[in-house]
């Protein structure tokens, strides 16, 4: 049988995608339903894209939430996320910013009508923590100037999409509580798609 992950169709139901071949049943099934529109979007302050979405403040006396979460009539389908991280210092595995290790962490987690789980049972307090949940990562180092780091966190690939639903009020939420003021850019762009019900 090939491979294939849980995703929604246009009514919302759960449904078998990935351009694969299911040779038992003789079923192919579509990379993504075609009435789908794509999302492209970082978590911010406010949800929906708009508002604050460069998450580089001092997070260590009142923790703060960048979100995305999709509106009333509507269910988000979160295939990855790609955080990226920059800062004018060289970024160590041991170190979350250029200057050290966090004391709390970052805490990635689903909200579903309320009810919060979190999707890092250890927080991420380093660079090597964070690529310990995401595989992918690329360090950019030019020489001169600022250093880079991205990360592909491809939730598609380790067995189910993160589906929220509008109905509910489902949020996909980073939660920070750390002095992150060093880092030049911190943004984190979910992409998935959605469909209107």
């Amino acid at each position: 049988m090939s491979h294939y992950f849980n995703a929604l169709d246009a009514a919302g139901s759960v449904i078998k995608i990935g351009a694969m071949h299911d040779d038992i049943n003789d079923t192919y099934y579509p990379n993504v339903a075609p009435d789908a529109e794509r999302i492209d979007q970082f978590l911010s302050s406010v949800g929906d894209g708009s508002g604050t979405v460069n998450a580089n403040g001092n997070y260590s006396i009142a923790s703060d939430d960048f979100f995305i979460a999709p509106p009333a009539g509507e269910k988000y389908v979160i295939t990855r996320m790609i955080p990226l991280l920059e800062d004018n210092s060289s970024f160590r595995a041991e170190y979350y910013t250029g200057s050290g290790a966090l004391a709390v962490g970052v805490d990635l987690i689903k909200s579903v009508g309320g009810v919060e789980t979190s999707l890092t049972p250890i927080k991420i307090k380093t660079i090597s923590g964070f690529a310990g949940y995401c595989h992918d990562i690329s360090r950019i180092d030019f020489g001169a100037g600022n250093d880079f780091i991205t990360l592909r966190w491809t939730f598609a690939l380790a067995g189910a999409t993160l589906v929220l639903d509008g109905a509910t009020s489902d949020k996909l939420i980073i939660r920070l509580a750390d002095d992150l003021s060093a880092l030049v850019t911190h943004r984190f762009l979910v992409q998935g798609y959605k469909f209107t019900l």
